[in-house]
């Protein structure tokens, strides 16, 4: 369970435009196996779970646990994003979010602070320190899974 073992923030934070998409995805998986399929009839009862059944049951819950992991991932988020300043999110979203790409970004960044690309790339890796510390907070609180 643990995917970011080292809390490496940048790619946790490339990896959050996914998650939503991918939740949907595994719940229309599970959507699709909600049927059991069961064993056909034969003349011989048992008293043990066909392996049909048994292999939908796992897949439900294989399924159902990475859904779960990404939601914990979004909490994660959540929590990180609701405790680093306003610009330190500026800095995120510029870089990770931004539909214009990052070096529109750094160029609007160094006009508005009459700055250089030096500053701006220092200001976005203690943002995402930043994020990183408040992730690390989470995931002590969760009791070490993230």
């Amino acid at each position: 369970m643990n995917k970011y073992i080292r809390l490496d923030a940048e790619q946790f934070l490339r990896d959050s435009h996914y998650w939503k998409d991918e939740i949907k995805r595994l719940e229309d998986e599970l959507d699709s196996i909600s049927e059991l399929k069961a064993a056909p009839q034969t003349p011989v009862k048992s008293s043990s779970v066909s392996k049909p059944v048994e292999n939908t049951v796992l897949d439900r819950e294989r399924i159902q646990s990475q859904i779960d992991r990404l939601r914990e991932y979004q909490k994660a988020f959540k929590y990180a994003w609701n405790n680093i300043s306003d610009y330190d999110q500026e800095m995120i979203v510029g870089f990770f979010f931004n539909p214009g790409g990052s070096w529109n970004f750094v160029n609007a960044w160094i006009e508005k602070h009459h700055s250089n690309r030096q500053y701006c790339y220092r200001d976005r890796r203690l943002a995402i320190e930043s994020f990183r510390k408040c992730l690390e907070t989470w995931t002590r609180a969760q009791g070490g899974n993230i």
